[in-house]
């Protein structure tokens, strides 16, 4: 199983520099082998209101991706639902202040280790220097 984090989806459906390299790697990943979780979920809906509320999109653009996010996670990718143990695991690795942690990375570090991922792919650099420290495999893609 390869677990996405949110700042490697988001490119893919709302335009950024990262965008067009990151499109091209997506598709050539086996949606078989993918997975997000419902905090994954909940991350887009707040990144795309940010992008609106920011104004780098507009309302249209805005509802198109969540919509085009929410039919692949529904139709094509494995959701992971959080549990107790992955908060756990999150609240432990909050516990290492020095790598400079937040909750959610923390959370999505947490659930990728607990549940066999055998590889993370973010565009958080901050989130993979942590992940290595943790001996969680995550690495940025393109």
């Amino acid at each position: 199983m390869i677990y996405l984090d949110t700042s490697i989806v988001l490119p893919v459906f709302i335009d950024e520099p990262a965008s067009n390299a990151v499109r091209g790697w997506f598709a050539t990943l086996p949606l078989e082998e993918l997975a997000i979780s419902e905090w994954t979920r909940t991350e887009f809906a707040s990144a795309v209101g940010i992008n609106l509320r920011s104004r780098r999109i507009d309302e249209g653009v805005a509802r198109d991706a969540l919509e085009r996010f929410r039919l692949l996670a529904d139709q094509s990718l494995l959701v992971l639902v959080p549990e107790r143990t992955d908060f756990s695991r999150a609240s432990r690795f909050l516990e290492r202040f020095e790598l400079g942690l937040r909750a959610g990375d923390a959370l999505h570090l947490a659930i990728a280790a607990n549940h066999g991922a055998r590889m993370l792919y973010s565009l958080d650099r901050a989130l993979i220097t942590a992940a290595h420290a943790l001996h969680v495999k995550c690495q940025i893609p393109v």
